[in-house]
C-alpha cells in the first residue's frame, strides 16, 4: 500500500493525551497533517466523523486547543488478558488549522520527538 501522506510522522518520546468528544487517549506518533492514537473506548467504530479535540502535553506545557480532525480509520484493538478490555486505534487528519495552532503542532513536533 501507498504511503500517501504529505507530512513525516514522528514518535513523541513523552506521553501526550488527546481528548476529543469525551474520549481520553494516548497520541502514538503525529505529523502536521495528523496522527495516529490509541483510545479508551469501546463504542466501535467513528469512522469519517468530524470533531473537535484538544492535545495535551505535560513536559513541554503545551496545549492544542479545538483542534479540527477527522477520523479517518479506527478499529479497536483486543485486550492482551480480556478481549473485551481492548482500546481503538484510530487514524485521524487534522484539517482547518488555524495558525497558532500550527505554530503549536510545530513546536510540539521539534521538541518532543523520539530520537
Amino acid at each position: 500500500m501507498d504511503d500517501r501522506r504529505k507530512n513525516q510522522r514522528v514518535r513523541l518520546k513523552d506521553g501526550c493525551i488527546i481528548h476529543h468528544s469525551e474520549i481520553v487517549g494516548t497520541v502514538r506518533d503525529i505529523s502536521m497533517g495528523g496522527m495516529s492514537c490509541t483510545c479508551l473506548d469501546q463504542r466501535g467504530s467513528d469512522r469519517d466523523i468530524s470533531t473537535r479535540g484538544n492535545i495535551y502535553c505535560n513536559r513541554l506545557e503545551l496545549v492544542v486547543e479545538k483542534i479540527s480532525m477527522k477520523i479517518l480509520e479506527s478499529q479497536i484493538l483486543p485486550g492482551k488478558f480480556a478481549a473485551h478490555l481492548g482500546v481503538r486505534k484510530c487514524r485521524v487528519l487534522f484539517h482547518q488549522l488555524d495558525d497558532s495552532q500550527k505554530d503549536q503542532l510545530a513546536h510540539l513536533i521539534k521538541h518532543s520527538f523520539c530520537s
